[in-house]
């Protein structure tokens, strides 16, 4: 028997019973469970992310979760895994057509690992060249597939003093604020409390209330920063104990699942009646191959001023045409245009938009996700 929650419904799952059989290691081949394509493992970290090289040599960070071990016929021989004759398949496939359709959002929450944290604190380096002696940048970082409404705050004796709320993407991350090392030296603890949903149906989960203690010293070590998969440079992650979002699958009667069901067909429904559904998130590239057919006579400067014209452009009308989210991919690179928009949204745009590095699940390090009026 399984040991995912789905099993009490009965639901057998292809991917469940190889990813409980077969764990991912380095060298595997792999498929995405997402995305069309896979590759071989190159690296795991220990933060439950690997490291994929595809068949054109690009490496991509990947979730562990959202990975599928192709299995060999030897592997399946030694995990004594047998096909099964059509007839007995075809006696398993109770499940009618509804079902079968909300399987991959049931799914996706039930893969959720409770041994690995979901959201973290982190504390980064300013500078890398004064790594013992530069301000840190304190960051929440949200791994998982739900939404945070939070609020950190600094604990002094039994009262909170609230230093930044607001709301957090499903796997991205957002710039809190820096600290000298001084005020954390004299007040080394912080609470964070979030309530955590998400915008379709989902199952409640109990909200996060946490504190963290900052150990002052061990910030002037230089092996407390270490390698991660969320930022380029080393950090220093506190796990903030999310509650066990397995346990709510768990707890979930068959009704709630069969309202899952009835909502994804109310969705249908009322996509065909309106042909034109709300877009997403708009997406602006402003690598220069998407705006020049050729950089030939172009110097660096021409280039950058350019790039910024164009984000001025795009920006001003996501603001005219009243739009909440807008998302705009600069690169890894150096790290200038990057520097340059959000400074420019610092200086000219302060109560209008704010910005926090859209989702690393998506874009890697390479993009800036700005929220408009009341997505703020």
């Amino acid at each position: 028997m399984l040991p995912f929650s789905l099993c009490k419904y009965r639901i057998s799952c292809y991917f469940c019973e190889y990813f409980y059989f077969m764990k991912i290691s380095k060298g595997d081949r792999v498929k995405f469970l997402n995305d069309v394509g896979g590759g071989v493992v190159i690296s795991i970290s220990d933060k439950g992310m690997a490291m994929v090289r595809d068949a054109d040599g690009f490496d991509f960070p990947v979730r562990i979760s959202e990975l599928v071990k192709i299995v060999t016929d030897e592997e399946e021989e030694i995990l004594g895994i047998e096909q099964k004759p059509d007839s007995e398949k075809a006696d398993e496939n109770f499940l009618d057509e509804d079902i079968k359709e909300v399987l991959p959002d049931i799914c996706e929450m039930n893969k959720i690992d409770k041994d690995n944290p979901l959201v973290y604190f982190a504390l980064v380096p300013s500078d890398m060249r004064r790594l013992l002696e530069c301000d840190l940048d304190a960051y929440l970082v949200n791994d998982c597939s739900y939404r945070l409404y939070y609020v950190f705050a600094r604990v002094d004796g039994e009262q909170f003093i609230p230093l930044r709320s607001g709301s957090l993407e499903p796997n991205s991350k957002f710039f809190l604020q820096s600290f000298n090392r001084g005020i954390i030296s004299a007040n080394p603890v912080f609470a964070f409390q979030a309530l955590i949903y998400r915008a379709s149906t989902y199952f409640p989960v109990e909200p996060l209330n946490t504190r963290v203690n900052v150990m002052p010293l061990s910030l002037y070590d230089t092996h407390t920063f270490t390698s991660n998969a969320f930022f380029e440079e080393k950090a220093v992650l506190y796990p903030l104990n999310v509650p066990d979002l397995t346990s709510v699958i768990e707890q979930t009667p068959a009704s709630q699942i069969e309202m899952v069901v009835k909502e994804k067909e109310q969705k249908r429904l009322q996509k065909v009646a309106k042909p034109n559904p709300r877009p997403g998130v708009r997406e602006v590239d402003l690598h220069m191959h998407e705006l020049v057919e050729t950089e030939a006579g172009m110097t660096n400067k021409d280039k950058i001023d350019l790039q910024i014209s164009f984000f001025r452009k795009e920006l001003n009308k996501a603001i005219r045409d009243r739009e909440k989210k807008i998302v705009f991919i600069h690169g890894k690179g150096e790290g200038r245009l990057r520097q340059e928009i959000r400074y420019i949204i610092d200086k000219e745009y302060r109560g209008t938009a704010v910005y926090q590095d859209a989702s690393f699940e998506e874009y890697g390090f390479g993009a800036t996700l700005v929220l408009l009026g009341s997505a703020r």
